[in-house]
């Protein structure tokens, strides 16, 4: 009750550009995954607001900024800011990604509910 926390799971460095990809706990049900560039309040981007919603990662590919993570269970994506829908992403959340030129490549793991 009132715990309110940022946490950071994934760094990259572009230049002088530091991007962190993590998430807010604001209350129940008020999670917000964000990416933080340069420790300023400007800088923040909100991906998706929700519940079970986090980033795990980021990465720079030339201008572009990959971050992944889960929203409510399902395995995301964001390119700029964009959600990318991705196959057979139920019950998953990428954990990791990796850029090659135009492909996207992902480690997705399963959610495992007991």
């Amino acid at each position: 009750m009132g715990d309110v926390y940022s946490y950071g799971n994934g760094i990259a460095l572009s230049g002088n550009d530091i991007y962190v990809a993590g998430a807010t706990y604001d209350g129940p049900g008020l999670h917000r995954t964000l990416l933080w560039k340069n420790n300023d309040i400007s800088g923040i981007n909100i991906l998706a607001t929700g519940t079970g919603i986090e980033a795990t990662g980021v990465v720079i590919s030339g201008s572009d900024v990959y971050v992944c993570g889960q929203d409510a269970g399902t395995a995301k994506v964001w390119k700029n800011g964009v959600s990318m829908t991705l196959n057979n992403s139920a019950n998953c959340y990428v954990k990791a990604l990796a850029i090659d030129g135009a492909d996207v490549y992902t480690e997705d793991i399963p959610i495992v509910v007991s």
